[in-house]
Formats: structure tokens, sequence, C-alpha cells
């Protein structure tokens, strides 16, 4: 091969690697370039699933908010001390989601995404840890399970 062949076979597929990179279905690259912002997930998604998390951390009424923050924790998981973790989360809750985020439907961003296997005392079908952005400290984890067909919280501490 020639220099020019060589280097038009180089541009090749550095534009592909480039263009395979900004495809919304390669989320790892993403991922690894500082995160995918999280606007619109589907609702019934580990993704939603944060996001509705989200929104009942920054309801302007702390009751109603976690009202809606209990409804999304497995039952077996709900306890009196989830409610202290509420409280904490509303806290921080600022420091998870974009800034300028809408309260009802807030973005974030999604850093990593783990596949575990559901613990053997739940009834859940599948596992998923979600790493989401915490601008005042590393990724915070987001335990999430399907549980009875809907995606919930495996545990209340955030």
């Amino acid at each position: 091969m020639n220099r020019m062949t060589r280097r038009a076979t180089l541009v090749f597929f550095t534009l592909l690697a480039v263009s395979l990179g900004s495809l919304s279905g390669c989320r790892c690259i993403k991922r690894k370039m500082g995160g995918e912002t999280i606007k619109n997930p589907s609702s019934n998604s580990p993704e939603g699933l944060v996001q509705k998390v989200l929104a009942s951390g920054l309801a302007e009424d702390a009751e109603e908010g976690y009202r809606d923050f209990e409804k999304l924790i497995v039952p077996a998981r709900r306890s009196r001390t989830c409610e202290d973790y509420y409280h904490s989360f509303r806290r921080k809750v600022d420091k998870f989601v974009s800034k300028g985020a809408k309260k009802s439907k807030p973005a974030y961003t999604l850093m990593d995404v783990k596949n575990l296997k559901p613990t053997s005392d739940s009834k859940a079908t599948k596992r998923k840890k979600l790493f989401i952005k915490n601008r005042a400290s590393k990724s915070t984890p987001f335990d999430t399970v399907k549980y009875k067909g809907r995606w919930m919280l495996n545990n209340c501490s955030i």
C-alpha cells in the first residue's frame, strides 16, 4: 500500500469511529466521554425510574414527595428509616440533576450501568445498578430491580 492509500484508510476508520460514537445506541462510548444526558426516558425503564426518584426529591411539598418516593421502592425494602433517607436525599438532589432541569422531569447524567443478578430474597426478575453523576462527589449508584413488571428501587438509601 502506498502512503496515500494508508492515509485514506486511516481517515476512513477515524470518521467511522467518530460517527459510531455519535449514534444514540452506542451508550458505552458516551459514558466514557463524560456521561449520557437522560432527558426523556421510557417511563417503565431503570432510567425512567431514576427520573421519577429525582422528581420526588425536587417536589415542592416534602410530604407529597416522600409519598411519591416511597411508591418507587420495592415493598419488602420499605421501612421507617426510608423517611430519614428521603430527607437526606432531598438535601442533595440538586447535585444529581442537570442545571436548569424541570422539577417534574429532571434531566441527569448517566455515567455507567451494571447488570446484576437479583438477590435471592427478592421476587425481582432483573437488576441494574445505574451510576448517576454527582457534582459533589463520585457517581452515585441507584440500585434498581424489575419487580412485578415495574422498575423499582431495591433500597431506600441513595
